[in-house]
């Protein structure tokens, strides 16, 4: 029997549904030959330092840093029953298939399983930047050994462990430092929330801090033979009256300059004439999908990823989302655009609510822009509603 383990439970309900779903078992689905199951996000965690050593339970000084040479993972109490679930499969398994998401984490999530039931079996990887059938089966046909995927593993799970050496010694001695000092509570430090809450803190003083400083920009209307043309006054290295943020703040000195410059004839130099070719946009992932949509109509997580208007669409497999870092669709979602284009008629929407669905974005991100160019071509645009 191939064991197939997904990241979480709606690519392994894809994935079942194109294998030819017979029935569906506890946490998995039975397909012909295959069997289905799936992660729920990572189904193991670090382990507690008092785990390593119960006297680490209290926090002292002298025990830092706490620097374990073997990192413990335990299963989470929240998905204890799912991981049985998978370790009961992997017990009948002749070989198993990776299916994580294609980026780091979901390499490791699913591994991580592996080495915690000690699986010594075949492993396959699956990688799938899309979850319609065309992208499945070219998947299916492109199984590659897991083992070429070691790398991404490795990269997330140094990033967990650095998670929790930065987390844990540092917390610990933060929260006993100022505890010394008369402090309360719990002083939590962690690598990247850190970090980033001094990015905010820094900008809510500046901004509480603000003062409007007026300053002063100096254009020109600059008369030539073939007619005239606008000109922008840039100051020189050691221009008296600027402020440290390189503007003319000084009044004196921009009347003085207006003064100085009204009248006089020059000689231009050289004019130089440049093409700039502005690149694609990226496709949307999910995250960068959420963060737009909450910019563009103050949509929460959720709703933003629940909308009708994204369902009608996104239901008949037109739109799709990155599921990758690195901003690309697969090959087969663009060697797929003409079943797109009809999924798109399909899926009634007119102009200007397919319009409204990006409203925001500066352009329709990468082929759905393409996608709706196809649909204009054909004609379609006419009879979406």
């Amino acid at each position: 029997m191939r064991l197939f383990i997904a990241e979480k439970p709606s690519a392994a309900k894809d994935l079942a549904a194109f294998l030819g779903m017979q029935s569906r078992g506890k946490g998995s689905y039975q397909c012909a030959g295959d069997v289905v199951t799936h992660c729920v996000g990572h189904l193991l965690e670090s382990a507690e330092p008092e785990e390593y050593d119960p006297t680490l339970k209290a926090w002292r000084i002298d025990a830092l840093p706490i620097v374990p040479t073997q990192f413990k993972y335990l299963p989470k109490a929240k998905t204890k029953e799912q991981l049985t679930v998978i370790g009961q499969l992997l017990k009948q398994a002749t070989s198993v298939v990776n299916f994580g998401d294609p980026d780091n984490e979901g390499q490791l999530l699913v591994d991580e399983v592996l080495e915690h039931f000690k699986y010594r079996g075949t492993v396959q990887r699956l990688w799938l930047q899309a979850l319609d059938p065309e992208a499945i089966e070219a998947g299916l046909r492109n199984l590659r050994p897991n083992e070429n995927y070691a790398g991404m593993r490795d990269a997330a799970r140094a990033r967990g462990q650095a998670d929790w050496l930065v987390g844990m010694n540092f917390s610990r001695a933060y929260t006993l430092a100022a505890q010394a000092k008369g402090g309360a509570g719990v002083r939590p430090v962690g690598r990247v929330q850190t970090p980033t809450l001094s990015l905010v803190a820094d900008r809510c003083t500046l901004v509480a801090n603000f003062k409007t400083i007026p300053y002063f920009t100096l254009n020109a209307s600059v008369a030539v033979a073939a007619g005239e043309f606008k000109m922008q006054w840039k100051p020189g290295e050691h221009q008296a009256g600027m402020d440290w943020e390189k503007r003319l703040v000084d009044r004196a000195v921009a009347d003085a300059l207006v003064s100085k410059l009204t009248g006089v004839a020059g000689t231009i130099d050289k004019c130089e004439v440049k093409s700039v070719i502005e690149q694609q946009p990226r496709a949307f992932s999910l995250m960068s999908l959420t963060v737009l949509a909450s910019k563009a109509f103050g949509y929460k997580a959720a709703h933003a990823l629940h909308r009708r208007r994204w369902r009608r669409v996104g239901d008949r497999r037109a739109l799709g989302l990155v599921q990758g870092r690195d901003g690309h669709l697969a090959r087969v979602v663009h060697d797929d655009d003409d079943r797109r284009k009809h999924a798109l008629a399909a899926a009634r929407l007119s102009p200007a609510e397919f319009g409204q669905t990006h409203a925001g974005a500066p352009a329709l991100r990468s082929w759905g822009r393409e996608a709706w160019s196809l649909v204009e071509a054909s004609g379609r645009n006419r009879t979406m509603g």
